[in-house]
């Protein structure tokens, strides 16, 4: 049971079309709240390091038949050039896991695979934890949530826009 769980998880990343959120009550009533969302938390990130590998391996097809899209689909732009973890954090707290995991293999040119587990199992923390506590919650306490996570999405977005692509420039150019 614990290997299926974390298995689906891992797929839910690897095929965006998929979700095992429906499974996550079941998972708490079996293993409690704390281990359903550690697993949930661990298929996440083994996932979306999977989805960015192979995404990598399909950049050099794509880039050979459809170079326009690899020009236009510049993904480094939202990750901030000096704070590129505390970046990949904000980004992953602020869009699906699958996607975003795909799209850096995919666009990103300076991302890692270290700093999309590292972005995944941060980012995805609060959510994993969140989602196995959601059915506990008071409606308030899930208004405040929603809040909060507007709120930092927010100031991100603010953050990084403030940047400008002069400093982005300016931060990204060689010695």
């Amino acid at each position: 049971g614990l290997l299926g769980y974390f298995g689906s998880s891992v797929l839910a990343v690897l095929v965006p079309a998929l979700s095992n959120l429906p499974l996550l009550p079941l998972a708490v009533t079996a293993w409690g709240t704390l281990p359903a969302a550690a697993l949930l938390l661990a298929g996440w990130t083994v996932g979306s390091v999977l989805a960015f590998v192979l995404a990598r391996l399909a950049r050099g097809p794509v880039e050979r038949h459809m170079p326009a899209v690899m020009r236009l689909a510049d993904i480094d732009r939202l990750i901030h050039p000096r704070h590129r973890l505390w970046s990949l954090i904000m980004l992953r707290m602020s869009f699906p896991v699958d996607v975003l995991s795909h799209a850096l293999g995919l666009f990103s040119q300076r991302t890692t695979w270290v700093e999309v587990a590292l972005s995944t199992a941060i980012g995805g923390a609060p959510f994993a934890a969140l989602f196995a506590f959601v059915p506990t919650l008071p409606p308030g306490w899930q208004a405040l949530t929603l809040g909060l996570s507007v709120g930092g999405f927010a100031v991100y977005a603010l953050w990084i826009l403030r940047a400008g692509p002069a400093a982005v420039a300016r931060d990204t150019a060689g010695p």
